[in-house]
């Protein structure tokens, strides 16, 4: 499908989306005043960042750049730094840290944006042109520049508590950290907000085993050869179905589910892991024993 066309597509079908992604009842909103922000688990979104000084007044969204450049390390009014590599959830993730922190009153953009995401230009516009009814960033340029996760609210409220400097392309760090000493102290923002439409739930480990019908696998690291990973399939009843060998678990997870070797979610999940922990044995050289799966075997 051509380009256009393809995002002409994506366009209906997230505008469908929206429909039901309007309705805010399903979203438990918490506001909270500045005082109160000790008392909050903050940031509330994982993800790559690192925190400074959590009451510091800027946030630092670093689009192709690996870290914080060093004339700017020691600036102690800065609250937090993370990547933006997209234009979607990435931006969430960073609108929801925000929201949830009303010491910060400033966003910072460094770096370069990146061809086809355009996340600096998403990050922009939404702070500039908002969403559209369906969750759409207005004018934006990435692929899909829809936040299915964020409320309206959530995005009039980032609108109103930072302030957006746009530093991308800025290569001089002179000129750069000239800029940013000239941002003005503010005071922290009047309330801070906490939107969520999904609970975590508590993982816990498996607690019944039922054995794959389609058989068991073991899997044998061998360090230094020229293949690192040889895996058998065994059929229940112990006669060796088949070998696949390779150097990497990705690969030998898509042959095993390509030949159909596996029948339920839970083994290949457990596959996955335990090929993943004999690979990194297999490069280091180190003793690998394959764990037994969680859970009581059930009839």
């Amino acid at each position: 499908m051509p380009v256009p066309a393809y995002n002409r597509f994506r366009e209906r079908i997230d505008a469908l989306d929206a429909l039901s992604e309007q309705d805010l009842s399903s979203v438990s909103f918490s506001e909270f005043s500045h005082e109160k922000f000790s008392s909050q688990a903050w940031p509330v979104q994982p993800g790559d960042f690192r925190v400074y000084n959590a009451r510091g007044q800027i946030a630092i969204a670093l689009i192709a750049e690996p870290n914080l450049p060093d004339f700017l390390a020691d600036e102690n009014n800065v609250a937090i730094v993370g990547s933006l590599t997209t234009e979607n959830i990435g931006v969430e993730y960073i609108l929801k840290n925000i929201n949830a922190n009303p010491y910060i009153r400033d966003l910072v953009l460094i770096g370069s944006d990146i061809s086809g995401h355009y996340p600096g230009d998403a990050l922009c516009r939404l702070m500039s042109d908002g969403l559209s009814d369906t969750l759409r960033i207005r004018k934006a340029r990435g692929a899909r520049p829809v936040l299915k996760n964020t409320t309206l609210p959530e995005v009039e409220h980032l609108q109103r508590q930072v302030t957006l400097h746009n530093y991308l392309g800025k290569g001089d760090s002179g000129e750069v950290l000239e800029l940013f000493r000239g941002i003005k102290k503010k005071n922290p923002f009047s309330t801070g907000i906490i939107a969520k439409a999904v609970e975590p739930v508590m993982a816990h480990p498996a607690r019944r085993l039922r054995l794959d019908p389609n058989g068991y696998f073991i899997i044998i690291p061998r360090p230094g050869g020229d293949i690192l990973l040889h895996v058998e399939h065994y059929q229940n009843n112990g006669k060796l179905k088949n070998v696949i060998e390779g150097n990497d678990a990705s690969s030998i997870c898509s042959t095993i589910i390509d030949m159909g070797l596996v029948s339920q979610l839970d083994h290949a999940a457990y596959l996955g892991r335990e090929l993943a922990r004999a690979e990194r044995a297999a490069q280091l050289s180190k003793p690998y024993v394959q764990d037994q799966a969680q859970g009581t075997v059930c009839s």
